[in-house]
């Protein structure tokens, strides 16, 4: 977060995390050193013999007709299959897992049940397939998820996720700070062009460089974020006719 003479900037990092702490969830270190929080990883289930026979019972079959010399398995959902590796150590397991994304539309950040192996060898397919999945592992063991909410919630939603709004996360109103200025400059395009530079506004209101983050401002802000660009665009002016 930072913050210019009392206006609080934050970019989608930020955002995700305050998520993920609300919901008493961790991140994952190979994300947090890559600089995103995508995925925040919970809850772990061996793939025993109770594990086969409860997914077996929801249509999750298990099959190791593979040549005895290639150590895979296969996982069947109706039309759809994931293959294990048998010979990864030290035994394969499923993750439940949260996937986590911003989302302008919905209002906040999407939590998006998921799961995956470390030992898999092929994607197990669509959100639908992760979504009954992960339903059926968390319903196998309630225990694992018992000081997790938010796991629970995902579980029994319709379609496997779930929105923290910007709401809830104390950030009512939250918009895109380029989504402001095109407010502000109103089509203008000359006034939109300045915006990309950095020598009349700030904070600047349209990253130009490759793979900016999005940055976003609560709604307690916008008026004065508003008015400083007002007075900015009315100084670069004055500062012309000198």
């Amino acid at each position: 977060m930072t913050t210019t003479t009392g206006i609080t900037v934050l970019d989608d990092i930020e955002i995700r995390l305050k998520a993920i702490e609300l919901k008493g969830l961790k991140s994952s270190p190979n994300q947090l050193s890559s600089g995103i929080p995508q995925t925040t990883q919970f809850a772990h289930y061996p793939i025993d013999k109770a594990t086969i026979q409860h997914l077996g019972s929801l249509g999750f079959v298990f099959s190791e007709r593979e040549s005895p010399s290639s150590n895979l398995s296969t996982m069947f959902f109706g039309t759809r299959c994931w293959k294990f590796d048998r010979s990864h150590p030290p035994a394969i397991e499923l993750s439940a897992e949260v996937h986590l994304s911003m989302s302008i539309r919905r209002r906040g950040v999407v939590m998006i049940a998921k799961t995956r192996s470390s030992s898999h060898i092929s994607p197990l397919g669509d959100n639908d397939v992760h979504f009954h999945l992960f339903r059926a592992l968390v319903e196998m063991d309630p225990s694992k998820v018992s000081k997790l909410p938010v796991a629970s919630k995902l579980a029994q939603s319709e379609e496997g996720f779930i929105v923290v709004s910007f709401e809830e996360l104390g950030l009512a109103g939250l918009r895109e700070i380029s989504s402001l200025f095109t407010d502000f400059h109103g089509g203008n395009g000359s006034v939109h062009q300045l915006g990309r530079t950095q020598a009349v506004f700030t904070p600047l209101p349209c990253e130009t460089h490759f793979g900016a983050r999005a940055r976003y401002v609560p709604e307690a802000d916008h008026a004065r974020l508003l008015a400083r660009w007002k007075t900015q665009l009315e100084n670069y002016r004055e500062s012309l006719r000198i």
